[in-house]
């Protein structure tokens, strides 16, 4: 994906449906990624995280739709899961309004 391209320092993703395949993705980009999921498998977690020190999980369950974040600057909507990338068409929206990037963040405690 190109918009995770942009980042420089670190991406957050929010995606309750995470899975094998988003984590396969993601591992090959070296800057740090907080995937956040209320649906977190422990063993792909523990895997994850001994062998790739880029990639960490924050558990939670306050979220219903999907979201990129850049560098803590930057705040994208996805309509489809990342899971399923490729698979069909969808949309990625920018949000401009600082405000819900803000909003997210509190939330995450980041």
């Amino acid at each position: 994906m190109d918009i995770l391209g942009k980042a420089k320092q670190e991406i957050i993703i929010i995606d309750n449906y995470a899975g094998k395949e988003q984590l396969d993705l993601l591992k090959k980009i070296n800057i740090k990624i907080i995937l956040v999921s209320k649906n977190i498998d422990g063993i792909l977690k523990k895997k994850y995280e001994s062998q790739y020190n880029n990639i960490s999980f924050i558990s939670n369950n306050s979220f219903h739709d999907r979201f990129i974040i850049l560098d803590k600057n930057k705040l994208y909507s996805c309509g489809a899961s990342f899971k399923d990338l490729g698979k069909k068409c969808f949309a990625i929206n920018e949000f401009k309004e600082k405000f819900y990037l803000y909003e997210i963040l509190k939330i995450l405690d980041l």
